[in-house]
């Protein structure tokens, strides 16, 4: 069932379903104490398992209040992160996403074009020596 738009999503760790929800407080306090931006990197902090234990944390204490940041790295096992992931996303943005696949997970973490400088990124003008 989708919730309704401001109301909490849900995921589940280990068989037990929790409410989570990103107030703007939320979003406004992971940015300003951890640097964690998630309107503007999205996925790429959610890579980084201490960033992606945060976020969680955050995500889940406002209606879950027993919860720690040590529970959620002590009960969130790495095998139930992808089908976190649209959940997740749907509470950070409100959309509906769909699990990435591996090329997709690999493409977040590298950096520049994955198959290498296109014809029209690079320059005549460049040497050896550029740089120096």
């Amino acid at each position: 069932m989708t919730p309704e738009p401001g109301m909490p999503n849900s995921i589940e760790i280990g068989g037990k379903s929790y409410a989570i929800r990103f107030s703007l407080g939320t979003l406004k306090t992971l940015q300003k104490e951890h640097g964690i931006s998630l309107l503007k990197s999205g996925a790429a902090d959610l890579i980084d398992p201490e960033k992606l234990a945060v976020v969680l944390y955050y995500g889940l204490r406002d209606r879950n209040p027993d919860v720690t940041l040590e529970w959620v790295e002590e009960n969130v096992e790495a095998s139930t992160l992808l089908s976190m992931i649209p959940s997740l996303g749907k509470a950070i943005s409100g959309r509906t996403t769909t699990v990435p696949n591996e090329a997709a997970l690999e493409a977040l973490s590298g950096t520049g074009s994955p198959s290498g400088a296109s014809g029209g990124t690079t320059s005549t003008l460049v040497n050896g020596r550029s740089g120096v």
